[in-house]
């Protein structure tokens, strides 16, 4: 065992330990002595974290942006059931030809086409930074960036960790033929470079030399929200002016975002977009390392969702006052009507009208580089208009998007998609080094694989919430309760009634944040 492991063990089982300690402490204090127990001990109990897992009655009844968590947990699951078909691959299967005419066919294009679904995750990410940073100056946007960071690191590093302690797990009654050329080639490199996921850099190394690849995603997030921060920070500063500063810095950058995008396709002769119907690994690592991975390729796709949650925070502003005039504040059905129209056909086209280039027949540098370029700026165009209306339908009576999008069940899912996100590489990983032969490729069975892998990813993520990034995030105040009681862990009395104060000013996401007047839920 090296020194690395054993500190990640101690750190396990001490996190753990520590969760458990707390909530012993909580549960039997009551019979052991008066008052309420040690604050830090409610902090860190099952008792609060579940609660806060739980507690989801303020966006059911009075909702702001609860359609944010759908379309997080959607996107999540577009990524992770793509990166589910890409680790699995054809050589790890038997009777190959039905499953292959599936994967080349147009309608497997929604994960053959497979870099759409991370522009639309930064695209959700800057438009949440937007919607709740504007107009409140630097220090807004640096408590953003801070709460942000100490939300997301708990979990990657608790990924990190369990990559580092699987070799651990090295026993005949366990692992495969292919244990050593799939696991440990993976998990050696963590060991080494697990320091770079706390700092968010391992995007600028190569796929290869980097521990949990798959959250480059989570880097470029963060240091775009960085670069943001302080860009747009000092611009609202300038109060009259400010607006009008932001939007040609906005303007700017989405066209050096095109312009980058262009000339890094054109120069490198990459592809004009990610196929995973290409074949040979070296050019998807060299995709991957030159291009996907770097926060200069999302430029344009970021400022334009800082500009979307500009444009709905001044638009729901605007419709305030309307209302009061007596004017329909978004618009008529008609309108929705076409642009919901409009997004559809363009996404449509964007992910399954280039089948040739799917297929591997890719265009000359030119018109690859044009396309890299435009299609990343055409697909967030359709993302504004649709935040837009969902934006705008929070204050219908009855809302289609917010009935798909904010139901209970997406909520649930959604407070777990970060977990699921850095667990499910790990899940996939050792599924496949632990297969003592090939698996047979009918229907059916791949369906039954990827059904248990994405249950046994969301399992492990839910302990993950509940023992690590909720306490985390409870010591470091990145999230706040959404159902605070007046006694945190009342004696329970059948013959009176339990009041919630509900303060819609603190939210179960650190990101996505709930304002109004305090209510009351009796239970």
């Amino acid at each position: 065992m090296t020194g690395i492991q054993v500190l990640a063990l101690l750190g396990f089982f001490g996190a753990v330990g520590l969760v458990s300690t707390a909530t012993a402490v909580v549960i039997l204090w009551p019979y052991v002595k008066r008052g309420s127990p040690p604050t830090l001990a409610k902090l860190l109990s099952i008792n609060r974290a579940w609660s806060e897992f739980t507690g989801i009655e303020l966006y059911l009844k009075k909702p702001k942006l609860p359609s944010l968590y759908g379309l997080r947990y959607i996107i999540i699951m577009w990524i992770m059931f793509t990166e589910i078909v890409n680790v699995v691959g054809f050589p790890y299967l038997r009777e190959m030809l039905p499953l292959k005419e599936l994967a080349i066919s147009r309608g497997a294009h929604f994960i053959t086409n497979s870099s759409l679904q991370y522009s639309s995750f930064i695209f959700v990410s800057a438009f949440i930074f937007g919607y709740f940073t504007e107009g409140k100056g630097l220090w807004t946007s640096i408590k953003y960036l801070i709460k942000k960071y100490f939300r997301i690191v708990p979990v990657v590093i608790v990924g990190t960790g369990m990559m580092v302690l699987l070799p651990l797990l090295d026993h005949k009654f366990l692992k495969g033929p292919v244990w050593g050329d799939i696991l440990n080639n993976r998990t050696a490199t963590c060991q080494t470079t697990w320091w770079r996921n706390v700092f968010f850099i391992q995007n600028f190394f190569h796929p290869s030399d980097t521990c949990l690849p798959e959250t480059w995603l989570l880097c470029v997030e963060m240091q775009l929200i960085g670069l943001f921060t302080f860009l747009m920070g000092f611009t609202s500063s300038l109060r009259e002016k400010s607006r009008t500063v932001q939007w040609i810095i906005l303007s700017v950058i989405v066209s050096a975002g095109f312009v980058a995008n262009f000339l890094q396709v054109y120069f490198y002769d990459l592809p004009p977009s990610w196929y995973l119907t290409l074949p040979d690994p070296d050019q998807k690592y060299e995709y991957f390392h030159l291009h996907l991975y770097k926060p200069w390729t999302h430029l344009s796709a970021f400022a334009m969702g800082f500009a979307a949650g500009l444009l709905c925070v001044e638009r729901k502003k605007e419709g305030k006052s309307d209302a009061d005039s007596g004017e329909i504040p978004y618009g008529k059905g008609v309108t929705r009507v076409i642009a919901w129209s409009f997004v559809a056909i363009v996404s449509t086209i964007l992910i399954f009208g280039f089948h040739d280039w799917v297929m591997g027949d890719l265009p000359d540098p030119l018109i690859a580089g044009l396309f890299d370029g435009a299609h990343r700026i055409i697909w967030s165009v359709c993302h504004m208009i649709m935040l837009y209306f969902i934006v705008a339908d929070l204050d219908e009576e009855f809302s289609i998007s917010r009935s798909i999008l904010g139901n209970k069940l997406i909520i649930y899912l959604g407070k777990l998609s970060l977990s699921a996100f850095i667990s499910h590489p790990i899940v996939e990983l050792l599924f496949f080094a632990t297969q003592q032969t090939y698996i047979f490729s009918s229907p059916v069975t791949i369906l039954y694989f990827i059904v248990g892998m994405l249950a046994f990813t969301y399992g492990i993520s839910l302990f993950i919430t509940i023992f690590f990034e909720l306490p985390v995030a409870a010591i470091f105040k990145t999230r706040e309760s959404t159902i605070v009681k007046e006694e945190l862990f009342p004696k329970f009395n059948p013959h009176k009634p339990s009041t919630y104060h509900v303060n819609p000013l603190k939210s179960t996401n650190g990101d996505i944040e709930m304002k109004g007047k305090e209510h009351q839920i009796r239970l």
